[in-house]
């Protein structure tokens, strides 16, 4: 299973598989949006491969990777 991440640190967008995901950490973010409230969240994620990719992402793309994740540990 694959997830599409945008990587506002990078600017663009990065394809984690997520079966070569060794370890996930979601933390809330400081980071705030412009005039409309948002949440944000700080991604880190460590893959087998050693490569370490770390984002902030908005509700919408939490609210997929958790979904993405349960659907998982279903399979």
């Amino acid at each position: 299973m694959r997830l599409s991440i945008f990587c506002r640190k990078r600017g663009c967008s990065q394809l984690i598989d997520l079966s070569q995901m060794d370890c996930l950490q979601v933390s809330q973010s400081e980071h705030r949006g412009g005039m409309v409230s948002e949440s944000f969240y700080d991604v880190f994620i460590s893959l087998k491969s050693g490569y370490i990719f770390d984002a902030t992402i908005e509700d919408k793309q939490h609210d997929k990777l958790l979904e993405l994740i349960e659907f998982d540990q279903k399979i």
